[in-house]
């Protein structure tokens, strides 16, 4: 994205605060995610802890994603949510 901008500084900023969006349910990886923003100068105002099902409607009417990058939990025993379930909540953004 940064390569894209062409070295526009403001175009950059705008990425860093406004195009790039998080969200983690747990609270120890979430406190990672948002330390590596940081680190990394990459923004850190749109990373959310929360459950991504439940910020569906908000994200797509702040934000109106284009793309979506996912990491979704694998399933360890039959109780938990399956994969798809991710992968669907993703499409139902964007």
């Amino acid at each position: 994205m940064k390569v894209d901008a062409n070295e526009n500084l403001s175009k950059i900023e705008q990425i860093k605060s406004e195009q790039l969006i998080g969200i983690e349910f747990q609270d120890d990886i979430f406190a990672l995610a948002v330390s590596n923003m940081i680190i990394h100068g990459d923004g850190k105002s749109n990373i959310f802890q929360n459950d991504c099902f439940k910020l569906v409607d908000y994200i797509r009417s702040k934000y109106q994603p284009t793309i979506g990058f996912l990491n979704p939990p694998y399933k360890s025993n039959k109780n938990d949510i399956e994969e798809m379930a991710f992968i669907l909540n993703n499409l139902d953004v964007i």
